[in-house]
This record gives structure tokens, C-alpha cells and sequence, in this order.
């Protein structure tokens, strides 16, 4: 038998998804099942699952890689010795302590499935070129390892954007105190969505005009911010609030920071709001991976768990209200009391997925003509609807889109 005849006899090592945490593990692939392009694979820690192909990649580390070891810490792939799961793999860990280069196995990692999905399809198997092997017994659950870690480590460049209900004593304590603890830990404090997401609009017609495209809507945000976090005392229906939900960037309680060690998120997330319409507190609709991976921010606008109710949607917002301010006319103050007051609309309905949205003083500065043209025209008050609603358009009022955003569904319209 030839060395090369040898190497094609090896069972094909993989990192497979395991479906319970949606993170991908590195394992062998052991056996096929009567089912097509479906697989039995036995990973490392000793679990074994029946896999699709698709769910599957060639485990073959390489220079840049981004990947988690111990309990999620985010780490760089600098050099990897091979694919067994004894094989050395040497990353950058970059922590509130700085920098720091540490040897691992690759049975020690495991790899999100956002940057498997985005950054792994040159390593998609095929199924003709998979080798399976009988080897190890199956076991039922995964065992990861479990280093202790700090809460520290999972404040280290995270963006919080801080929202709250209330302005009492309680509250702007606990938001002092989350403040000094997320400076020391090395976290990132952000003062508004605009600072790390970019909307490049354009004005026309002397200001009384100003339009957005999805497309020109991209993830600014500093190197220093690796994922990032709402923290507020309660839900709101405040403008940082919204666009969070709008994002499906997950809003926590802000407790979550003052607990000493708590590095379990998911179980502060507040409620998305009271609905109206429904009469009920509706929970949040997030991706309980959310932050293992830079991609969930670098692509912050695609985000596929949000739910983009106004997907591909062109959008008419009139009010005056609605319309931003361009800087020049600032400064001369020929602005009138209410205008501009709710810019965060037309951005809150970009993030709702809405591919156009073009915000007016007056239906006279539409770029269509025809108002039909629009899906959806948003008004600002629910009686600014009457003067529209005898000419077949889909009118609504900002409450009613608020309170979509908040029940993750699109609502009946206002009667």
C-alpha cells in the first residue's frame, strides 16, 4: 500500500454542527445512514450525532481563522499542525489583558456557525470523497471544555449601547455602576446607534426631502467592538430601544453587568415590549449565539434572525417630523418646533428591512408622483391617516409600526 493509497483510506475529519448549540465541533466522520448525504459523526469529546453534508466542513485550519476555545473566548488561528484532534493549533487570544498567544489542540475548538456559514465555503464536503470509519462508542451529550472565565473577558470589547424606563435614583444608580464596571473591564460605550451604524442619506429638494437606501446602511463601529449589547432597567419604546429589536441585537436587563460573574446573558434578556394590539408582554426574537463571532456585527444589517416585517418594502414617512435637519439649516435656526423630533423612524424601518425609505415635510416633495408607488406610507399621528385613507393607500401611523416592531408581526392596519 502506497502512502498516498494510505492517506485516502483515513476517515475524513470534519467540524460538524451540533444542532443543540449551534456551534460547529471537530470529529470523524463514522459511518453513512440510509437517508442521503446524511452522516454519522463521531466527535472528539466522544458525542456522536447523524449530521447533513451541508453541515459539515473539512477540517482544515487555516492562518486568520476565527474560532472559540475554552467556555466561548474568541480567538485567531495562527498556525495549525494538522486535523487530528491531538494536533496542535497555536491562536491569538485578545483579552482586557492584551494580546497573548496560546497553544491549543484542535479538539479543543469550536467554531460559530455564523462564521462557518460566512467564511467556510471553500471547505464544503463532497460526498463522493468522504471516507467513513467504525470507531468509537456513542455517547448522548457534548462535553465542551468548561475553563473558568470572567465576566470581565465577556465585557472586553463589547459596544453597550444604555437605554432606560425611568430617570429615578435606583435606576441611575444601577446605570452609574454598570458604566465604571464596563470601563474597567474594557468594554465600549456607545452613545447611539448612529455611531457604529452608518445611514447615508440624501437630500433634496432644499431639505424638505431626504432618502435611504438598505444598501447604504453599513456597520461603522470602531475595531475595539467585537459584538455588542443593549442594556436598559426595562423594556422602552425609546429610540435606542427600537432600533436594538429592529436589529435583533439582544436588549438585557442591565443587572446582567452588576451580577458578579455572570456570563450567562440570555437569562437577562428583557421583554421586547407590551403590544397593543395583542395585549400582552411579547419576548424578544434573538439568536441566542449572538457575539461569537465578529460577523454578527460586521454584517449587523443581515442579520437572519431579526424580523424584517417591511423586507424589500419601499417606504413614504411624511411629517415633518420625520425629516433629519441638514446641518446648514441648523445653524441659520429656520427649523420649526416639531421638526426632526422622530428621525429615528425612517432608520428604525431600514433596520425593519424596508429597502427604500424617503421621509417629506409634504406629499408635494415625494419623488413618486403616484403614492401607490410606496408600500407603505407612515404618518406620524394616527389622525393624520383620515386626509390619505380615501385614496387606496397603505396608510398607517408610527404607534402601529412600533407596536409591529414590538409583537415581531405585521399588524392589522389602523381603522
Amino acid at each position: 500500500m502506497t502512502p498516498g493509497t494510505r492517506r485516502l483510506r483515513e476517515p475524513t475529519r470534519v467540524f460538524a454542527l451540533w444542532k443543540q448549540d449551534g456551534h460547529y465541533y471537530p470529529g470523524v466522520i463514522h459511518a453513512s445512514t440510509l437517508e442521503p448525504n446524511r452522516y454519522i459523526v463521531h466527535f472528539d469529546d466522544g458525542t456522536a450525532e447523524t449530521v447533513e453534508v451541508a453541515k459539515m466542513r473539512r477540517c482544515q485550519l487555516g492562518k486568520g481563522d476565527n474560532v472559540l476555545i475554552g467556555k466561548g473566548q474568541r480567538a485567531k488561528v495562527l498556525d495549525a499542525q494538522g486535523s487530528d484532534s491531538n494536533s496542535m493549533v497555536r491562536v491569538e487570544v485578545d483579552d482586557r489583558d492584551g494580546t497573548e498567544n496560546v497553544e491549543v489542540t484542535v479538539g479543543d475548538i469550536q467554531i460559530a456557525g455564523r462564521t462557518i456559514t460566512s467564511h467556510w465555503k471553500d471547505r464544503l464536503l463532497v460526498p463522493s470523497a468522504i471516507v467513513t470509519v467504525q470507531q468509537s462508542k456513542m455517547k448522548q451529550s457534548p462535553s465542551v471544555s468548561h475553563a473558568q472565565d470572567m465576566l470581565n473577558k465577556a465585557i472586553y470589547k463589547t459596544g453597550f449601547v444604555i437605554s432606560s424606563s425611568s430617570t429615578s435614583p435606583q435606576v441611575e444608580k444601577e446605570k452609574a455602576d454598570a458604566v465604571s464596571i464596563i470601563k474597567t473591564a474594557g468594554g465600549v460605550l456607545v452613545d447611539d446607534w448612529s455611531s457604529v451604524v452608518s445611514i447615508d442619506g440624501q437630500f433634496s429638494s432644499s431639505g424638505n426631502c431626504w432618502v435611504a437606501y438598505r444598501s447604504g446602511v453599513k456597520w461603522s463601529g470602531s475595531d475595539d467592538i467585537a459584538k455588542i449589547f443593549l442594556l436598559s432597567d426595562d423594556c422602552t419604546t425609546k429610540p435606542k430601544f427600537l432600533m436594538a429589536l429592529a436589529l435583533g441585537v439582544p436588549c438585557l436587563d442591565i443587572r446582567w453587568i452588576l451580577a458578579p460573574g455572570e456570563l450567562d446573558w440570555p437569562a437577562y434578556l428583557l421583554p421586547a415590549g407590551y403590544s397593543e394590539s395583542i395585549q400582552a408582554r411579547i419576548s424578544q426574537m434573538v439568536d441566542l449565539d449572538w457575539g461569537n463571532s465578529i460577523d454578527y456585527v460586521e454584517d449587523i444589517m443581515n442579520n437572519p434572525v431579526a424580523t424584517k416585517l417591511f423586507g424589500n418594502k419601499s417606504i413614504l414617512c411624511l411629517s415633518d417630523k420625520f425629516v433629519p435637519i441638514q446641518a446648514h439649516v441648523t445653524k441659520k435656526k429656520t427649523i420649526t418646533d416639531g421638526r426632526g423630533s422622530l428621525t429615528c423612524v425612517p432608520r428604525i424601518l431600514l433596520a425593519m428591512g424596508a429597502i427604500r425609505v424617503e421621509a417629506v415635510v409634504q406629499t408635494r416633495y415625494a419623488t413618486e408622483r403616484n403614492l401607490k408607488a410606496y408600500h407603505y406610507i407612515i404618518v406620524s399621528e394616527l389622525s393624520d391617516i383620515d386626509p390619505l385613507r380615501g385614496d387606496g393607500l397603505s396608510v398607517a401611523h408610527w404607534d402601529w409600526v412600533k407596536d409591529c416592531l414590538i409583537s415581531g408581526r405585521l399588524l392589522d392596519m389602523p381603522a
